[in-house]
This record gives structure tokens, sequence and C-alpha cells, in this order.
């Protein structure tokens, strides 16, 4: 599997398409368009190869910045650890740079802390996709982050859910609760 992108006319019909990875699994979850035309377009990738470079082991979030006729790739990066690292989401910041989340289980490579098994990943970039900050949110159950975005007022908004009773999570209601968390970066 590789990466897919794929961007349309208004009416429909195919503008250009683009195709990405190596010789393993690449799924793409997140496409956004950049101030510069360009796009940036997150997933998972366990590939060592082709477009891909420095896996970490087992899946990584991989970022893969184009330019605006989706036909060059500027850069590429895998960021995560040895365990499964899954992105969902991807925005560009004010500042240029770009915000990837999703949830990792890893507890080493690029993630510096894990509360246990998996947790909400959010991981800030420069423009270049060099990590600025990362951090991890959760407990000790299965939390997933699927979707991020920057508000009006200039905090990001993180949805998705928690089946943890402790750390980060202050109540949970039952079995499994979504999530919301408002963050300030």
């Amino acid at each position: 599997c590789d990466y897919w992108v794929l961007k349309l006319y208004s009416t429909g019909n195919k503008q250009w398409q683009k195709s990405t990875g190596g010789n393993y699994y690449d799924y793409g979850t997140s496409v956004f368009q950049a101030t510069d035309g360009g796009y940036i377009v997150s997933g998972l990738s366990s590939s060592t190869n082709g477009d891909v470079t420095g896996n970490h082991g087992s899946y990584d979030y991989w970022a893969v910045k184009l330019n605006g006729s989706g036909n060059t790739i500027e850069w590429q990066k895998s960021y995560g650890g040895t365990a499964s690292d899954q992105a969902n989401s991807i925005i560009q910041t004010t500042d240029g740079g770009y915000m990837i989340a999703g949830h990792t289980k890893s507890l080493n490579g690029d993630v510096a802390f894990n509360h246990g098994d998996n947790d909400w990943w959010l991981l800030k970039t420069n423009s270049t996709g060099t990590i600025q900050w990362q951090q991890s949110f959760g407990g000790d159950s299965l939390d997933y982050l699927f979707s991020l975005i920057l508000s009006n007022d200039g905090y990001y908004l993180a949805t998705g859910f928690s089946r943890s009773f402790n750390g980060d999570i202050t109540v949970n209601k039952g079995k499994v609760d979504m999530w919301v968390m408002k963050l300030l970066c």
C-alpha cells in the first residue's frame, strides 16, 4: 500500500495524482493545503525504502510535503519509536510549521513519554519537518486521537477516545469515552 493523493477539479474530474511510499504498508490519513500552495500529507508507514527514510520500527508517523502540482516531494520525515505510531491529522500552524496528531504505543525514539498502552501524541515541526516539540497525553489504557483543528481563538482542539481512568484523564464515564482537549500551543 502507498499514499495516494488525488486532486480533483470542482467538476469531480482528476487534476493530478501522486503515489508515494515504499515496499510495505503506507496509509495516508490526512492532507492539508499549505500556505505556499503545496500539500502536507500524513499517516503511517512501515516501509524502509522507496520514498520512505528513517523508519524507527513497526509503524511510524510519516509526513510528506508535496509541491502545488503534486509531482515533487519537497521533503518527507518518519517520526516515532519502535512500537506502533499512527498519525491521523495534520494542520499547518500560524508560524508556517505543522502539527501532526495521532496516537503512539512507543516509548523511545522521538517519543519522550508514554503513560501506557496507546497515548495521544502531538508533534510540532517547523516548515521543513524538524521536530520543535512533542507531547503525549493519556492514561494506562487505549487513548486514540483522530482529529485536530486550529480554532479561531488560537487554541488547538483535539478529539478522539479514551479507555483510561488515570493519568491525564480526569473523568471516565464508562468503558470508552469521547475525549476532547483544548490546548494553547
